[in-house]
């Protein structure tokens, strides 16, 4: 790369002409063994703080998710959650039978659940 004649650094102009490396927006994501795989059938806690006892289906999470999240961990199926209640892993459920949120909204046929919350059916 020709560089400046006074200060030997390279001008603004060679570093214009540098070729741009455009990294995948999840490269910097973590890949490391989940507890679940898509497809897997699971069922949900009676204790966890809602959908309880609900059986569903693991799975990506919808588009409409993750534009509004980003991508995912782990090829797109955990996520760290952050709440007042501290950092969890949680994955995407399409439950078998629509169920309404902690709060009464709903029915969803839908959601992010805690890996803790989750049993695999056998």
């Amino acid at each position: 790369m020709p560089q400046d004649s006074v200060s030997g650094k390279p001008t603004y102009q060679d570093l214009a002409q540098e070729p741009v490396v455009n990294w995948p927006t999840d490269c910097a994501r973590s890949f490391v063994r989940t507890r679940f795989s898509a497809g897997d059938r699971v069922y949900i806690s009676p204790n966890f703080f809602w959908a309880k006892g609900a059986i569903g289906t693991i799975s990506n999470p919808p588009p409409q998710v993750t534009s509004l999240s980003g991508i995912w961990d782990n090829g797109n199926l955990t996520h760290q959650e952050h709440s007042a209640l501290g950092e969890t892993t949680v994955y995407w459920v399409w439950f078998d039978e629509p169920q309404r949120d902690a709060d009464g909204d709903g029915p969803y046929r839908g959601g992010c659940i805690w890996e803790s919350a989750l049993t695999l059916i056998q």
